[in-house]
């Protein structure tokens, strides 16, 4: 079997944004961003001074175990404020710390579904814009 490089954790932890002829940011695809810490993760962006509007943000959605819906396998919130001026956006998402689990073939829907949900380009974007823009 091969092995993970050292330096993968920080090949596959990046973000894009994408800028309009005036410089305002449009879009920002987090898609790319993984942990380091396999349960859980944080990613916190800063906007430049200016950047005070939050148009969209990735909805926030948690997946229970279908067997046992007092566990939580998977869980993703996305809060954004205001911070001397300029917005910053929290990330937040937290897997399972559940052993192995293991489901029936009837599940497999329901978990396609869950990853078109968690993969879905509206849940890996950030649109924020200039006051007045």
């Amino acid at each position: 079997r091969g092995q993970m490089s050292p330096e993968m954790q920080y090949e596959a932890r990046f973000f894009t944004v994408y800028l309009d002829e005036d410089g305002t940011v449009i879009i920002i695809d987090t898609g790319r961003i993984a942990a380091v810490d396999s349960n859980a993760d944080e990613v916190e962006i800063v906007f430049p001074e200016g950047y005070t509007l939050a148009e969209h943000l990735p909805e926030e959605f948690t997946f229970t175990n279908p067997l046992d819906p007092s566990q939580t396998l998977y869980k993703a919130t996305a809060q954004s404020e205001i911070v001397d001026g300029r917005l910053v956006v929290k990330l937040h998402r937290e897997r399972c710390k559940a052993p192995y689990l293991s489901f029936a073939p009837g599940y497999a829907q329901l978990f396609r579904d869950w990853s078109r949900t968690a993969s879905s380009r509206s849940n890996r974007t950030i649109t924020a814009r200039k006051e007045g823009k």
